[in-house]
């Protein structure tokens, strides 16, 4: 018997693929790309025929110019800032004073350890990673037990960029608003931190 050929009848054979008659499949007939581009067409020339193709194209630049100098680098000179003032906050103590603050809230409102507020405040002055970069650290992650530990992460990532948006906020005008959602932000991360 030619031991090339033999097959083992106690090995599955993979089964041949059929073609699916019973279901119609648009995509077996009509290439994907081809519905999005007949989508993003019909949509721009609907919208070119009420406001003129000129009109259109005018504005999706005018926008497209107004958001990058308006808002991108504005933002990109508040990051400048803002990281700045985060850099200094840690160096002149300014950091552990907040920790200290706000470690007796930790048990009673998110059932973390007090060290947790520290994640709270990095992830506030700069940017989500931050709490990430924090829990590779063995001697911070040991206050936490292993189902405190998981939860560890969506309690920083809340606060991730605070600073920055109520920065940015307030520099357009609107003072109230990012208090409000600086309040919304903490009262969702009591509630998923603890279903975590």
């Amino acid at each position: 018997m030619d031991p090339i050929n033999q097959q083992d009848d106690n090995v599955i054979q993979p089964a041949t693929a059929t073609p699916a008659t019973s279901k119609f499949s648009i995509t077996r007939y009509i290439p994907s790309g081809v519905i999005c581009l007949a989508v993003i067409f019909a949509l721009f020339y609907y919208i070119g025929s009420i406001m003129g193709v000129p009109n259109m194209l005018n504005t999706i630049m005018h926008t497209a110019h107004d958001l990058l100098l308006n808002t991108v680098f504005y933002l990109m000179g508040i990051c400048v800032i803002t990281g700045a003032i985060g850099r200094l906050f840690v160096e002149f103590g300014v950091v552990k004073l907040l920790e200290n603050m706000l470690r007796p809230l930790m048990r009673p409102l998110f059932n973390l350890p007090g060290v947790a507020a520290l994640g709270a405040v990095m992830t506030f002055l700069s940017d989500n990673p931050a709490i990430i970069s924090l829990s590779q650290d063995k001697r911070f992650s040991s206050y936490f037990k292993k189902f405190q530990y998981i939860s560890l992460t969506n309690f920083g990532t809340a606060f991730g960029m605070g600073l920055l948006v109520i920065v940015f906020m307030v520099g357009q005008g609107f003072f109230l608003a990012p208090l409000v959602g600086f309040f919304g932000a903490f009262c969702g991360c009591i509630v998923s931190t603890r279903l975590m």
